[in-house]
């Protein structure tokens, strides 16, 4: 289990500092063709969304809710080791990418 969980925080730290190395390259490349995107103006629109504090309130809410259920469960019955490691993949997965959507504005 402890091999599992360390090769789950290893792949998915490594998909971040990936994705951060993509994301700096794009800040120091010439960006006039990513703007000239038509996915542009809906990244834009959903990193505004994303990092207004009602959102990022009521996902905060979200996220002790669904822990708060998981917790729940493991009282009347334990994680298995697959739960466990999807629980802190989706924690650092949530985490790491708000964190690269507050760093980085394209």
């Amino acid at each position: 289990m402890k091999k599992k969980m360390l090769l789950t925080l290893l792949v998915v730290t490594i998909i971040f500092l990936l994705n951060t190395m993509w994301l700096i390259h794009l800040m120091h490349s010439d960006r006039s063709e990513l703007h000239a995107s038509p996915l542009y103006p809906t990244y834009v629109a959903f990193r505004t969304l994303f990092l207004q504090p009602r959102t990022i309130i009521v996902l905060g809410l979200s996220l002790s809710a669904w822990l708060l259920l998981v917790y729940r469960n493991t009282q009347k019955k334990p994680l298995t080791d697959g739960q466990k490691i999807l629980l802190v993949t989706v924690l650092l997965g949530l985490t790491y990418g708000f964190a690269l959507l507050a760093s980085f504005k394209l």
